[in-house]
């Protein structure tokens, strides 16, 4: 058991140091094929601006809290409420993420 753990080790590190020297530097790569972040935002003082409406809109999420099972409009509201945000977020944790890989 201890062959085959030390024998997939040095694969995975053999392999991964491959990988690692087939890397292009980010300049290297022709823009066609780099993401534009102007998809998602236009700048970052938007994103920042999405980040405070989104924050505002969390607690949208509690106007029914305790009355969720009074009524199916309540349900959906909610829950609405609830995938919208989390949609929104996506798409600022997208650029969040996206824009630190083009930094690095």
């Amino acid at each position: 058991m201890k062959r085959i753990l030390i024998k997939s080790l040095l694969i995975f590190l053999f392999t991964s140091t491959f990988i690692n020297t087939q890397t292009l530097k980010r300049e290297d790569i022709d823009n066609k094929y780099k993401w534009n972040l102007e998809d998602l935002y236009s700048s970052v003082d938007e994103w920042q601006q999405d980040k405070t409406r989104i924050e505002n809109r969390i607690d949208e999420i509690t106007k029914y809290k305790g009355k969720l099972a009074e009524r199916a409009d309540n349900l959906l509201y909610t829950l609405t409420t609830m995938y919208g945000i989390y949609r929104e977020f996506s798409k600022f944790s997208s650029y969040a993420s996206r824009l630190k890989k083009t930094k690095t």
